[in-house]
């Protein structure tokens, strides 16, 4: 474990590039090493398509592609890491977005495990929910939603430019707290590129201290003909 990273009242302590943290790289044409993809298709109402390679005329280029609606109070979050965490650590997402409205990519951490496909767990909310504690784009305003309470950036704007950003998810049982904040740029682990709005917090994790949990990736962006689907090239997680 590294002790490396802080989220203090001065703000984000940048992490430095460490060779036990690795970059998991989505631009391979296939599911990362280490990550699964649990058939959710028996889910009531799954409406989530994604791909890894040239997955239509508009959408070229290795990434994970994303396009569907994720709902709200569904099961979600497609892309899961397979191996459990305890304690605390940065969990980090580079995505593009601002081309088209709403490209609502989201981190979310679990008590369950990476392979449920239960339709009352990884639940994908537009607010709080008891089954995870997440970060979300949400068009303009990127929002913690914890299990009980949540906390929107201020003076952020994910729909535009058309630009790369990288979320960053400060995932604290030890606090206990979780703490959003956005970057410009394209895989910005060391947090260098211009912050965008504010860095929030919420007093929750979704487990305590010394107790496994599970990250999963996933997002919302309806289906719109001839645009391109919604793409991520790469995440990071790093123990603090």
């Amino acid at each position: 474990m590294l002790g490396l990273g802080n989220t203090l009242s001065g703000g984000i302590v940048p992490v430095a590039a460490a060779a036990d943290n690795p970059v998991h790289d989505f631009t391979t044409g296939g599911i990362p090493a280490g990550w699964i993809t649990p058939d959710l298709s028996e889910v009531s109402g799954y409406a989530m398509t994604f791909g890894w390679s040239d997955v239509d005329s508009n959408s070229s280029g290795d990434y994970f592609w994303l396009k569907g609606d994720a709902g709200n109070g569904r099961t979600h979050y497609p892309l899961r890491y397979a191996t459990a965490l305890q304690g605390d650590y940065l969990i980090q997402l580079s995505h593009h977005a601002g081309d088209i409205t709403c490209r609502d990519w989201g981190v979310a951490v679990s008590a369950d495990n990476a392979t449920s496909v239960e339709d009352t767990q990884w639940l994908w909310k537009w607010g709080v929910n008891s089954t995870r504690v997440a970060v979300q784009a949400d068009c303009s305003n990127p929002t913690v939603y914890g299990t009980s309470n949540s906390a929107q950036v201020s003076g952020a704007n994910l729909n535009s430019p058309a630009a790369w950003y990288t979320l960053h998810m400060y995932h604290r049982p030890s606090v206990p707290s979780t703490t959003l904040t956005v970057t410009a740029g394209q895989s910005d682990w060391e947090l260098d590129g211009t912050q965008q709005g504010t860095t929030v917090e919420i007093a929750e994790t979704i487990v305590e201290e010394g107790t496994d949990y599970w990250v999963g990736i996933g997002g919302d962006w309806d289906i719109v003909a001839g645009q391109p689907w919604a793409k991520a090239n790469a995440a990071r997680i790093t123990a603090l």
